[in-house]
């Protein structure tokens, strides 16, 4: 078995979730996205989705060579 079957096998619903949410994200608006969720503010939605996002791509760029 490849490596990535072996990921999908053990992937768990809050995984799948949580990916899918991550890429509809910034398509689609936040209002949307945290009723979807089931989120009971948008502010969760913001920290969980949009605020991870934007730490990841600082973090990302602090460490790329200039």
């Amino acid at each position: 078995m490849c490596i990535r079957d072996r990921a999908l096998r053990e992937a768990t619903t809050h995984w799948l979730r949580h990916t899918g949410a991550s890429q509809d994200i910034a398509t689609r608006p936040l209002k949307h996205m945290a009723d979807d969720l089931g989120h009971a503010s948008m502010g969760t939605t913001d920290q969980v989705y949009i605020q991870s996002d934007m730490k990841e791509r600082a973090r990302s760029g602090k460490e790329r060579e200039v």
